[in-house]
């Protein structure tokens, strides 16, 4: 088998003294692995590349070629969210997709958040990336209509459980009675021309980390990326006050 396509790389590892593992995350094939040879460059998490990659079948250890096109870290040296979203996203790839299978929206998500880094938009990309890697695991969340109503406007609230929203209304029945069952919703999340604020993109990521654990847990125990932690904490630092705790639920 023998392919050549563009690809982000997820993971290195050492294999030998002049070759290295590669993980790389491919659009048509999704997560393979192959050992490179090359020492030319430096091959960094995060870096889209031109890949060759020849093996028996998608499921082996193959041989890779990689050509440089865009290596993000050169841009992050002093961009700490962008590093650790960077890390996290990767880390999310590699850890929680099976092999051989092909996501392309996600592979686009992924793409455009490194390209993105150093946008001020960055962590609204992330927090993308982020559903749309539910969505590519199984755990799609749904912000399009209330689940018990059918109404599509006026969602304030999101099942725990389910993943669907909930407008006002029966939300607030729900949070009076068993407020670890729903999160309060970030209007940005429903309407996406809202420019959200450091709090909404934690609120929105507590939200996404409860149904990444949920992901996780069949794989290793619920534990989420260590950058992630580091992404949560830097904008905690970042932020000009505690995270209310009405926008947070289901630590």
């Amino acid at each position: 088998m023998d392919w050549q396509e563009e690809c982000i790389v997820l993971g290195i590892k050492p294999f030998s003294e002049k070759s290295r593992i590669v993980t790389i995350f491919s659009s048509t094939f999704g997560i393979v692995s192959g050992v490179c040879n090359s020492n030319k460059f430096a091959i960094q998490i995060g870096d889209i590349s031109n890949v060759s990659w020849k093996g028996n079948n998608i499921a082996s250890l193959g041989r890779i070629v990689i050509e440089n096109i865009f290596s993000p870290f050169i841009y992050l040296a002093r961009n700490a969210e962008g590093l650790f979203a960077l890390e996290s996203a990767c880390s999310l790839c590699k850890q929680g997709l099976p092999e051989g299978a092909p996501h392309r929206e996600l592979f686009d998500q992924l793409r455009q958040l490194i390209l993105g880094l150093i946008d001020e938009q960055r962590l609204k990309q992330y927090l993308l990336f982020e559903i749309t890697f539910l969505a590519a695991a199984g755990m799609g969340l749904d912000f399009s209509k209330c689940a018990i109503t059918g109404q599509k406007g006026n969602l304030a609230y999101i099942s725990a459980r389910t993943g669907r929203c909930v407008i006002k209304e029966v939300g607030e029945q729900y949070w009076r009675a068993k407020p670890d069952h729903v999160f309060k919703l970030p209007r940005f999340l429903t309407d996406m021309s809202v420019e959200p604020t450091n709090e909404d993109i934690l609120a929105a990521l507590n939200i996404t980390g409860h149904f990444l654990r949920t992901y996780f847990c069949g794989i290793n125990g619920g534990t989420l990326p260590l950058y992630r932690e580091y992404l949560l904490s830097q904008l905690r630092h970042n932020n000009t006050g505690e995270v209310n705790e009405n926008w947070c639920c289901c630590q």
